[in-house]
């Protein structure tokens, strides 16, 4: 049988042991990839300071485009939200749904159109660099949640 001071020994090598194994794995994680879309983009294309330029040039009228149109669909989301209340909003209920469809469809078109110039920037080099940004960029563009629970 083991004496106390033998059991108090192994019990802080292996809470120490613990420790070291928890901070390596906090250590040796992958950096994570920046969460700028301007900053993936500038750093993926290797843009030029004049093509840099003309980039920032496009995002303060695609962010206010973009606010706008958001703006636009929690409006529609509230009032759409208003037809269970309010009887006499009830018959509005299938045109706003559809007014929010394409509020949707033009918050897609101003992303596509914003992607659309930025490629036109690019050189035939940048261009195919370009192709292969498409797949990381998916990842800004807002996606609605997936329930992963089933009713």
């Amino acid at each position: 049988m083991l004496n106390k001071r033998t059991l108090h020994v192994i019990i802080i090598i292996l809470a120490l042991s613990n420790i070291s194994v928890i901070a390596f794995m906090f250590c040796n994680r992958p950096p994570k990839p920046p969460r700028n879309p301007k900053a993936l983009i500038e750093t993926t294309l290797n843009l030029s300071d004049e093509q840099k330029t003309s980039f920032e040039a496009l995002i303060p009228a695609h962010r206010k485009a973009m606010g706008e149109q958001h703006e636009r669909i929690v409006q529609l989301k509230k009032e759409l939200m208003m037809t269970l209340v309010d009887k006499d909003l009830f018959a509005l209920k299938e045109e706003l749904v559809s007014e929010l469809g394409n509020a949707l469809i033009q918050m897609d078109l101003l992303q596509l159109n914003h992607l659309q110039s930025i490629y036109d920037l690019c050189t035939d080099e940048q261009k195919q660099s370009f192709e292969a940004l498409i797949m990381e960029l998916e990842t800004f563009i807002p996606h609605p949640p997936r329930n992963k629970k089933q009713f």
